[in-house]
């Protein structure tokens, strides 16, 4: 989307604003942003967002050029709001969790953990198979 196209949509741009609360937001395309897809700075960000719009959270490894051009492996982290009148956006940022450990406590990273209920029969059979392999070493 070209900067023109961008710009001949403000109806679009002030519903995408007021849903996510970003008053002063307008699309940067040098950062490869369009109407549908946001770049925020940190995660602390993307996890306001999360917790204002709630949204579907998801995450993939990618390869990005450190400041000296170097490959960095991080983890993208999108949150997708549906925005009424506008359809799905996509709401993105890196997160480099050796370096910003806090994120494994914020609600929008343990959105994407399983659910307690998909974790239950792993933790059972966890338990069952320590309870075993206790048992067969200290049995009398």
């Amino acid at each position: 989307m070209t900067t023109q196209t961008i710009h001949q949509h403000p109806a679009e741009i002030t519903l995408i604003s007021a849903t996510l609360g970003l008053p002063t937001w307008n699309p940067r395309p040098e950062l490869g942003e369009t109407t549908t897809r946001i770049v925020v700075w940190s995660l602390r960000e993307l996890d306001l967002i999360h917790t204002r719009t709630g949204g579907t959270v998801t995450a993939r490894q990618i390869e990005r050029a450190s400041s000296d051009g170097s490959p960095c492996a991080v983890i993208e982290v999108t949150v997708t709001v549906d925005v009424p009148g506008v359809g799905p956006v996509e709401v993105v940022t890196d997160w480099e969790p050796a370096a910003e450990v806090y994120g494994l406590a914020l609600p929008v990273i343990c959105a994407l953990r399983p659910t307690p209920a998909a974790v239950e029969p792993t933790v059972q059979d966890t338990a069952r198979e320590d309870r075993a392999y206790w048992n067969d070493r200290y049995d009398d």
